[in-house]
């Protein structure tokens, strides 16, 4: 792990690798890497953590809700007609 951290700090930008600046949340995403980067862990209160933590949280349950909805699995009917498809 220490490895890993290490390798965020030579080259933050792999935090967002793989994502497209086109992408709805990218800036923000630069924007929270950079910030991350910033600050020292040791000088945050246990008010801010549990703040921060408590908005990661949010973001995250309504990322996933995103997720779940555009990656719903095909209905029982859908699949049956694909199955037959693929019927030789």
């Amino acid at each position: 792990m220490e490895a890993e951290i290490e390798a965020l700090h030579e080259n933050p930008e792999s935090l967002i690798a793989g994502i497209s600046p086109d992408h709805f949340f990218y800036e923000y995403l630069q924007i929270i890497t950079s910030m991350m980067l910033e600050i020292r862990p040791d000088e945050i209160s246990d008010a801010e953590m549990e703040r921060v933590m408590t908005s990661s949280e949010q973001l995250i349950h309504q990322l996933n809700g995103i997720h779940k909805r555009q990656n719903a699995p095909a209905d029982k009917k859908t699949m049956e007609e694909v199955k037959k498809g693929f019927h030789i």
